[in-house]
């Protein structure tokens, strides 16, 4: 683990060329990197460079990289970012990063792989509404013409219909606030797992889509929900479910603190999470919820033996795009956890 404070491009590439020399002969692409930044943004510029200048590189040169943190909330003149210099001294940075890498040794490399040390899970304001679509014609990759409403088998219901006529059949009958679109290649995903796409209005029998992300796809075969901005009741449940989802998904995949253990005398192998940080929306929390504590009792829920979870209000968050993905960027209105792992 190494920290720094971050301003310049200097310091940047600092920050990566050292991350780049734990790896010794392993490829930048089998690393299993992991950053954590807390960022100072003084004027909209920053935030436009922390996206294009920090996260698309650091996603280049460290492909299975993941990258979780947030904005500051404050808008005081005065306030600084805290980290440490390589002699071990505290830095009070203004206006900039400060960042903490967490990197596998190379030891440890050669040992079990490139297992990860932390592990993110985004929950955000929207959930699922209406019927399960598979996309069976598209335009241009931006335009999706047909689709074909599945059932939970993923299997076909009927004929493909006009995309455009679906569009104006889930805003009719099933819509409350906001429309967005989400997409997975996955025959049967987690809504956490879905990429979210902005709808771009009606073309011809479709409908255009845009990526949140700058680089997600829409591609015949993919699994999509269309998404409605949730509230009270109803997001607490969403947090409460991907959460729990989240603490079951880990169990089934090795790599994540997956062994035996016997905390609760039945000896069974699960994933060990010991504790977390907590990134989360200055729009959550009591005026969201109607009530204080829900994300991290979610937390708390999902992870009994967990030693707790820390974090701090942000004015924009840090994390992947989606479950699974390894692409970050800045969200909205979202509660992003990192999970580390138990040892």
């Amino acid at each position: 683990a190494d920290s720094y404070f971050i301003k310049t491009d200097s310091d940047f590439n600092e920050m990566v060329q050292t991350i780049k020399g734990y790896g010794g002969e392993k490829e930048s692409k089998d690393r299993c990197v992991r950053v954590i930044m807390l960022h100072d943004p003084r004027k909209s510029r920053d935030m436009e460079i922390l996206e294009t200048d920090r996260l698309i590189p650091l996603n280049q040169e460290f492909p299975n990289i993941e990258v979780t943190g947030g904005l500051a909330s404050s808008t005081c003149r005065e306030s600084r970012v805290l980290s440490t210099n390589k002699d071990g001294e505290l830095v009070f940075g203004k206006g900039g990063l400060a960042c903490l890498s967490l990197v596998t040794k190379d030891e440890a490399l050669q040992e079990r792989g490139p297992m990860p040390i932390t592990y993110a899970s985004v929950a955000r304001v929207s959930g699922p509404i209406g019927p399960t679509y598979k996309v069976a014609e598209v335009q241009d990759d931006d335009v999706i013409l047909t689709l074909q409403e599945v059932d939970e088998q993923a299997k076909p219901k009927g004929e493909a219909v006009a995309a455009g006529d679906v569009l104006m059949y889930i805003a009719d009958n099933f819509l409350s606030y906001q429309l967005s679109l989400g997409v997975s290649e996955l025959e049967n995903p987690n809504p956490s797992q879905l990429a979210s796409f902005g709808i771009c209005g009606r073309s011809g029998k479709g409908f255009g889509v845009a990526p949140e992300d700058g680089v997600s796809k829409v591609e015949v075969g993919y699994t999509v929900r269309f998404m409605d901005q949730r509230g009270g009741d109803d997001l607490k449940h969403e947090v409460h479910s991907q959460l729990k989802w989240t603490q079951k998904w880990l169990g089934e995949h090795p790599g994540f603190g997956n062994r035996m253990v016997d905390e609760d005398g039945r000896g069974e192998t699960r994933s060990v999470v010991r504790g977390g940080l907590l990134f989360t929306c200055t729009g959550r929390g009591q005026r969201m919820y109607g009530k204080p504590n829900v994300d991290s009792e979610a937390f708390k829920s999902a992870f009994p033996t967990s030693r707790g979870i820390c974090g701090f209000f942000c004015n924009g968050e840090i994390g992947p795009t989606h479950l699974g993905s390894c692409r970050t960027q800045t969200h909205g209105f979202t509660s992003v956890y990192t999970l580390f792992e138990g040892f």
